[in-house]
C-alpha cells in the first residue's frame, strides 16, 4: 500500500481498477477508496429517531432510549446520522483516527456537510478532543472531516481513556468534560450544529448539549458521521 493510495484502496489494500481511477480523474478527484468498499457504507433508509438518528419502529417518532434520556435530562438532542456504524465504518475510523490516516479525512466531507446544511445552522461546532489526545494524534478527527468553516466554541478539559475502551455503563457514567471557550464570542440566539464522528450511547453529545444549554444556548442540533448501537465503536 502506498502512503497516499492513488492505486491501492486505503481500506481493503486491494488495487483500484484503472476504470475507477479514470472516472475519478474525470471529475478531478483522486480515487483512494475502491467502489467495492464505498458500497459497503450504508445510510438509514427507514424511519429514524428524531433524537439520535438511529433506527426506530414505524409507530414511533423517538426511540425508547431517547425518551428515557428526555425524562432524565429534560431536553432533546435532535441528531442526524449520515451512516450506520458497520464493519467498513469501523475499518475507516480505525485507520483514520488511530493509524495516522489523515488523508482519509476528506472521504465523507461532502456527505456530512450536506446533512449540516439541512440543519440551517449559523455556526458549526465540532466535538473537541483533549490537548493530550491532539498532541498524540496530531489532529481532531471531527475537524479533519469538516475541513473548514467551524467554530471551536467548546474545549475538553478532562482527559480520559478512549470511549472504545469503555463499556456502555462506563460511557453513561462519565463526567461532563466540556467547557465553553471564554475567548470565543457567540450570541446566545445563534443556531448551532454540533458535529461528532460516532453516536453510540449519546452521552458525549448530551454532555456537549448540556454545556451549551447551561450558558443559555437553546437552538441546538447535531450531526454525526455514524450511528452505532449495532457493534462496538472505535
Amino acid at each position: 500500500m502506498t502512503l497516499i493510495g492513488i492505486d491501492f484502496c486505503q481500506l481493503c489494500d486491494e488495487e483500484i481498477p484503472f476504470s475507477e481511477i479514470f472516472k475519478g480523474q474525470l471529475i478531478f478527484q483522486n480515487r483512494i477508496v475502491c467502489e467495492k468498499c464505498m458500497r459497503q457504507f450504508k445510510t438509514f433508509k427507514q424511519l429514524c429517531c428524531s433524537d439520535c438518528g438511529g433506527k426506530v419502529a414505524k409507530a414511533q417518532r423517538t426511540c425508547l432510549e431517547c425518551l428515557t434520556w428526555q425524562k432524565y435530562l429534560g431536553f432533546r438532542t435532535n441528531n442526524i446520522a449520515v451512516f450506520m456504524y458497520n464493519e467498513i465504518m469501523q475499518n475507516y475510523l480505525t485507520r483514520y483516527k488511530f493509524q495516522g490516516g489523515y488523508h482519509l479525512s476528506k472521504l465523507f466531507r461532502r456527505a456530512i456537510w450536506h446533512k449540516i446544511y439541512q440543519q440551517k445552522a449559523e455556526i458549526v461546532v465540532p466535538i473537541p478532543v483533549h490537548e493530550i489526545t491532539y498532541q498524540q494524534r496530531g489532529y481532531n478527527q471531527v475537524e479533519g472531516i469538516l475541513g473548514t468553516n467551524f467554530t471551536r466554541l467548546l474545549t475538553k478539559a478532562i482527559f480520559a481513556e478512549p470511549q472504545s475502551k469503555k463499556t456502555k455503563l462506563e460511557r453513561l457514567d462519565t463526567s461532563n468534560p466540556f467547557r465553553i471557550d471564554s475567548q470565543v464570542s457567540v450570541s446566545l440566539e445563534t443556531k448551532i450544529c454540533l458535529v461528532d464522528d460516532v453516536y453510540t450511547t449519546g452521552r458525549t453529545l448530551r454532555h456537549a448539549y448540556n454545556t451549551l444549554r447551561q450558558v443559555g444556548f437553546t437552538q441546538l442540533n447535531s450531526v454525526t458521521l455514524a450511528r452505532s448501537g449495532f457493534m462496538r465503536e472505535v
